[in-house]
């Protein structure tokens, strides 16, 4: 294994969401590693190329170089028959199972089960650590007993984040940019998984496979319940952890005017 002069496994954290890097961070750090974090997969790459890793936690839908592009840029990096496990994370349970193994993928992990202990059962099956079984609650205790409140960072990260989301659904749907709009509901809807917003991360989901269907007209009519969704996970998240971040400025969307 390449670790670094402490002897601590490292891990590279690769994902455009800063709320999922936490979310990963703090797992990995409370298994006794060290974390590296990359926003995408160009900063990935470089990182990779100068510092020894043990695994690698890839985001597969990201702009630019997604995941498995840049899984397959990795895998050729590597020298000297050294194989550095890569385990795909997903917005939803499972992902495409042909198509991360495909990039060199070596396993998946759904983000919404981050802290549930199914990523230290994985990094354990890589020869990593020991299987954990710390659920999302017990993630929050420990975080708090160190003082960095883990689900107020995280809250406060996905109230942040998400009408940045919403914006690039919006000018996505204005534009006609289908690719665009499939991402950054893709995104939210993982997003939401993680804290539980159910119907909100059920919402993305449909937008998603609507946008990779091309149904941009339907998208529109499903805009107002998307909407609906994120107010009401808004104000749930606020009412019960009481996080701070920036109130987002109010979102306006249309649909496309269809031509006559």
């Amino acid at each position: 294994m390449d670790r670094g002069s402490s002897g601590v496994p490292r891990v590279l954290i690769v994902d455009d969401s800063e709320m999922s890097r936490i979310m990963a961070r703090r797992e990995v750090m409370i298994l006794g590693f060290s974390a590296l974090e990359a926003s995408g997969g160009a900063e990935a790459l470089e990182i990779f190329a100068r510092t020894p890793c043990d695994a690698v936690l890839m985001d597969c839908q990201m702009p630019g170089l997604d995941g498995y592009e840049t899984t397959r840029r990795l895998r050729q990096l590597e020298t000297g028959g050294r194989r550095v496990v890569v385990i795909a994370l997903t917005g939803d349970e499972g992902g495409d199972a042909g198509q991360w193994r495909q990039a060199g993928m070596d396993a998946v992990v759904s983000k919404s089960r981050i802290g549930s202990g199914e990523l230290a059962a994985t990094l354990s099956q890589a020869g990593l650590g020991k299987t954990g079984n710390e659920t999302l609650a017990a993630l929050d205790r420990l975080g708090r007993r160190k003082g960095d409140h883990l689900l107020g960072m995280v809250v406060a990260s996905f109230l942040e984040e998400g009408p940045q989301w919403l914006a690039e659904i919006c000018k996505a749907l204005t534009t006609g940019d289908i690719g665009a709009l499939a991402l950054a509901a893709h995104d939210l809807a993982g997003a939401a998984s993680v804290l539980g917003a159910g119907p909100l991360g059920q919402q993305c989901t449909e937008v998603e496979a609507l946008a990779r269907r091309g149904e941009i007209d339907v998208i529109g009519e499903r805009l107002p319940a998307l909407m609906a969704a994120w107010e009401r996970a808004e104000t749930r998240l606020r009412a019960l952890y009481s996080a701070t971040a920036p109130v987002a400025a109010e979102i306006v969307c249309q649909a496309p005017v269809s031509p006559a």
